[in-house]
């Protein structure tokens, strides 16, 4: 619930503007409904591209093939696609950023995982193995307050997408996350009947 200037407070629904942003292409050329189901699909066929990719570099085409199959379309990833929200855009982008970090371009990386925190903040937890990944390097990788650094700078960049995403929310709302707002539930009757 959020209050207006010109009347009485009125029920919002916020997603994270990613999403949107990402989808308002398709949106405009296919409608809503196939434009939101098309970046679904688009975004989940390339997140299966890419994990056979990725587990194929170190096995088989079969291997890889069920490995990426089992991981993304084994469970109920699937069902999302017919479903017009950003779950298999935040499936996407951790897909992308995890393969980036594995591939060692850590900014690509840091910046895809920024913005999946930022879609679903839970998100956060799959950037540890990017900023952990310097400290648990032994050996000639460098000096330990080096390896901190390193973190530290690849923490910054994640921040600064996660800020960059919420800071605008913020300044145009006053809400420092989009789903701000007195939240309810509705068991017997939907507000606007």
């Amino acid at each position: 619930r959020v209050g207006v200037d010109s009347g009485p407070p009125r029920l919002v629904y916020a997603q994270a503007l990613a999403y949107p942003v990402v989808a308002a292409p398709l949106a405009r050329l296919f409608g809503v409904d196939r434009g939101l189901l098309l970046l679904n699909a688009l975004v989940f066929v390339a997140a299966l591209w890419l994990g056979y990719q990725e587990l194929s570099r170190s096995s088989g085409a079969g291997v890889a093939a069920a490995g990426a199959l089992a991981v993304l379309a084994g469970g109920v990833v699937p069902v999302y696609l017919l479903w017009p929200t950003p779950e298999i855009f935040n499936l996407g982008l951790a897909t992308f950023g995890l393969v980036a970090f594995r591939r060692g371009r850590w900014v690509l990386a840091a910046v895809l995982l920024g913005l999946a925190a930022y879609s679903k903040p839970t998100n956060l937890a799959l950037a540890l193995p990017l900023l952990l990944e310097p400290l648990t390097r032994g050996g000639a990788a460098g000096s330990w307050p080096k390896r901190v650094i390193e973190s530290a700078r690849r923490g910054a960049v994640v921040a600064a997408v996660v800020a960059a995403g919420f800071g605008p929310t913020w300044l145009a709302t006053g809400a420092m996350t989009y789903p701000g707002g007195e939240r309810k539930t509705f068991y017997d009757r939907h507000p606007f009947e």
